[in-house]
């Protein structure tokens, strides 16, 4: 193997090694999405670990390195489908743990390969010469298993609301996911050529863990560089910070208050205006005809809340009549169609108006309807 290729697997492994230790520390943004991250990113570098071992001829030194990742392409799948899923509901559902079964089923095949010794081990592959058809229709499971996952991940993201769609952490991810399918198309092809030449190259082994490495660790890092895209509030500046410290002070009489609310509402009300997200008082200003400090007071005055915590209540209110209509559409879209810019601001505010998370708000209306 060219001392290039051993330079490039080292700085892969190193990569991913640091992509763990920084998804680690920052596991509690996202715990079930970062975390199924993690399980992808060991799973690809021990693939990776032992491909690398192999095609250097090193395995006879380390022998227990042999087929020691031949189960863990199965966690690859469900670990990007956690992901993605987590960007829709955050919460971790036992049921989830079903699309790891493959995973464990497969690694209870290889537990007696592993409970051999280093020499037998050694004298098993020796007497291998032909692959053997248990390989072959295990290599197929595993292809068919990454197919499936990436194409309906693939597809659950095209699904997503238009402007979900829109931020970079959904597109690139698209975009990756686009490339890895291709890819894996052209593999199975190398893995087909394998077994009629018998020698090309490079191993299709080799290729695939090392295109899946790219993968993995291209979608990891677009996921944690563009994670604020449903974390971070990007609602306008809490109001109340420009209005006067000190003694309340009266801007209007309270019939006068009573009617600009009242039209303020229904402007907001017929327009859907909180559906536009981060819409801001200025915006509004300009449909009501009342200066924006106008609009903070009057807001303030008769709900008692700031014009951010208003809208927010408007936004929760559309989003349970949504719910109640549509079971099919994910909490984020949903969220997103009605003025939510972030998914960490609509779980705060669902939270804060009805005192539970959306997930358990689905959860509880699925249990009236039935």
């Amino acid at each position: 193997m060219p001392l290039l290729f051993h330079i490039v697997l080292a700085l892969g492994v190193v990569h991913a090694f640091l992509l763990i230790a920084l998804l680690t520390r920052r596991i509690s943004e996202n715990p079930f999405g970062f975390l199924s991250l993690i399980v992808t990113l060991c799973a690809v570098t021990l693939i990776i670990i032992e491909e690398w071992v192999v095609s250097s001829g090193a395995w006879q030194r380390y022998p227990n390195i042999l087929r020691i990742s031949a189960w863990m392409p199965f966690l690859i799948g469900p670990g990007i489908w956690g992901f993605v899923k987590s960007l829709e509901s955050p919460d971790l559902r036992l049921r989830y743990l079903i699309h790891f079964v493959p995973a464990l089923f497969a690694l209870t095949l290889f537990l007696p390969f592993y409970a051999q010794s280093g020499d037998a081990k050694i004298a098993a592959v020796m007497n291998t010469h032909s692959i053997p058809i248990s390989v072959s229709l295990l290599a197929v499971a595993k292809a068919g298993s990454l197919f499936a996952y990436f194409i309906y991940v693939r597809v659950r993201l095209g699904q997503f609301s238009p402007s979900a769609r829109q931020r970079k952490l959904v597109r690139y991810a698209s975009w990756a996911l686009n490339a890895v399918i291709v890819f894996m198309m052209i593999i199975a092809i190398a893995f087909s050529a394998e077994h009629v030449v018998k020698r090309l190259p490079v191993s299709s082994d080799l290729a695939g863990a090392l295109g899946l490495g790219v993968f993995v660790f291209f979608f990891s890092l677009i996921s944690i560089a563009n994670w604020s895209d449903f974390t971070t509030q990007k609602e306008p500046p809490n109001p109340s910070r420009n209005e006067p410290q000190g003694p309340r002070v009266e801007l209007l009489d309270d019939a006068s208050t009573e009617a600009v609310f009242n039209e303020i509402s229904k402007t907001v009300h017929e327009t859907e205006m909180y559906k536009i997200a981060g819409l801001r008082m200025t915006d509004l200003a300009v449909h009501v005809g009342v200066a924006p400090h106008y609009i903070s007071y009057v807001v303030n005055t008769v709900t008692g809340r700031n014009f951010n915590s208003w809208l927010n209540g408007l936004r929760v209110a559309a989003v349970q009549q949504d719910l109640k209509l549509n079971t099919e559409s994910t909490l984020l879209d949903v969220a997103f169609d009605n003025g939510f810019n972030s998914k960490a601001s609509f779980n705060r505010a669902f939270q804060k108006e009805l005192g539970l998370s959306p997930s358990k708000y689905r959860d509880y209306l699925s249990q009236i309807i039935k």
